[in-house]
């Protein structure tokens, strides 16, 4: 256990490298991770397996420890889960940010469920469709035995993932903003206690935490030397004093906030698809990126034209008519469920922050529960995590698929929002983000949407200039005509 470091010492980062996404390597991927156990058939245990991984694969993990606490801002909790967990034997999931392949494995304690397990949410960039399945281990011959039974039990039919929303990962390590040095919160408290005891205690000695936490790959990796809360947010004077240029606030040290970027992107991507799949697309593509901009229409100067208030009733009764259903309508917005419900989609389908079937989808009303379901004010309260939520993704992704199919007027009209752009002026943090930003962008950039000013400290937003509300609007006048051409 020579590359466990027991008296940690905080430093301030050795270099300006940030290698969590290293382009010199192949992706981990399902295939990558079979063949790596059929060079190593000495590996027939679930412990056997971690060290084995790629060393940049390691560096990117949350730990799950599995405790029921309502998260700060009052994320809801899952009280049902297929993987148990608990401090002393949390359940670690790691991941590729170019494949998108999401690994874990729990502490294998003996009253734990599937404690030889070892589970696999694979991405397929083509399809932009996710799949689910787990390896059982004992294991011979270099061989895994897949399983998939279970899994839309939790992830749903499409087998999405399931993460909660910025900045409140209740259950987790780090559960609040992946912190564990405020002393002022209960949860901060009570984390840093049990996370001290997990670090000096279980992971020396467990094969399948070790290599995690190992001093050498992150020295030479990320170029920091192992400190006492790694991977979250380290003490560099930068945590709770306000200073927005502090190396501490980089997403190097923010795994869970990393994740959450990086699922809400995939996803974003799969819904996309599937919507622009779907046999209403044709007749309805432009009205949905419409009302999923939360434009209220429409316009007056739609309105102005001659013959556009009847076009606009006769539309609306068509898609009252494709819905089976009375349309119900926001401040003139569509509703959020019905809108999904003309591609055959649920809330559930779209939103990851629960389980496929848990009680929080059943929300309505989220003005004093901003970080669940429901409308805030009139406006939908979305996945957000932290730098976009899934509607501002996946309305770019329509917009540009809509120029694409030939509606050019759209054309120029959004200059798309990314992390490079958004966060390049903070250099000294930017040194270490830079390559996940560029990732992460080529993943998906957004189109900024209106939200309520109740969201903004809670969810720390960084406001709605005039840059963001011109081009909306703009957008919104473009739809418009074409949805009543």
């Amino acid at each position: 256990m020579k590359n466990f470091l027991f008296i940690i010492f905080i430093l301030m980062p050795l270099t300006n490298a940030y290698s969590y996404i290293d382009l010199t390597k192949s992706e981990m991927t399902a295939e990558k991770f079979d063949s790596i156990l059929a060079l190593h058939p000495e590996a027939t245990e679930l412990g056997d397996v971690p060290a084995l991984l790629p060393e940049e694969f390691r560096l990117n993990f949350v730990l799950k420890h599995g405790i029921l606490r309502i998260g700060e801002r009052g994320h809801l909790v899952e009280k049902v889960v297929s993987q148990s967990s608990s401090p002393t034997s949390p359940r670690a999931i790691v991941w590729d940010e170019r494949s998108g392949m999401v690994m874990s494995w729990n502490g294998g304690a003996p009253d734990q469920l599937a404690l030889n397990r070892i589970d696999l949410l694979n991405f397929d960039k083509e399809k932009k469709v996710f799949s689910l399945r787990g390896a059982d281990f004992p294991i011979s011959e270099g061989k895994a035995h897949y399983s998939s039974e279970k899994c839309t039990t939790c992830h749903g039919p499409d087998q999405r993932p399931i993460f909660g929303m910025y900045p409140d990962w209740p259950s987790f390590y780090g559960s609040d903003n992946d912190e564990l040095l405020d002393m002022n919160k209960a949860s901060q408290v009570a984390e840093k206690k049990d996370y001290d005891f997990f670090l000096k205690n279980i992971v020396p000695s467990s094969e399948r935490y070790t290599s995690l936490f190992n001093k050498d790959n992150i020295e030479k990796n990320l170029g920091v030397s192992l400190y006492d809360t790694f991977p979250f947010r380290q003490d560099l004077g930068g945590n709770t004093d306000g200073n927005l240029n502090a190396i501490s606030r980089s997403f190097a040290f923010r795994p869970a906030l990393r994740l959450g970027i990086l699922l809400n992107r995939l996803q974003s991507q799969h819904v996309a698809k599937r919507i622009e799949d779907h046999k209403n697309y044709k007749q309805y593509g432009p009205y949905f990126l419409h009302e999923l901009l939360e434009c209220r229409w429409p316009s007056n100067a739609i309105l102005s034209q001659r013959n556009q208030y009847a076009k606009s009733k006769n539309f609306k009764a068509a898609v009252a008519k494709t819905l089976g259903e009375e349309l119900k309508t926001i401040s003139g917005t569509l509703n959020y469920r019905q809108l999904l419900k003309l591609f055959d989609l649920r809330v559930n389908d779209v939103d990851i922050r629960y389980s496929y079937n848990h009680e929080g989808y059943n929300n309505e009303d989220a003005n004093q529960k901003v970080m669940e379901i429901g409308y805030v004010n009139s406006f939908w309260n979305s996945y957000f995590d932290g730098s976009a939520t899934i509607d501002e993704l996946v309305s770019y992704q329509l917009y540009t698929n809509l120029i694409e199919a030939g509606y050019k007027s759209l054309a120029g009209v959004i200059v798309p929002d990314g992390l490079e752009v958004k966060y390049q002026k903070r250099a000294a943090r930017y040194a270490f983000d830079k390559n996940f930003f560029q990732e992460m962008d080529r993943k998906g950039k957004w189109i900024p949407i209106p939200y309520p000013p109740q969201l903004t400290d809670v969810h720390h937003r960084e406001g709605y200039p005039t840059r963001f509300s011109d081009q909306h609007k703009n957008l919104c006048q473009k739809l418009e005509a074409i949805i009543l051409k």
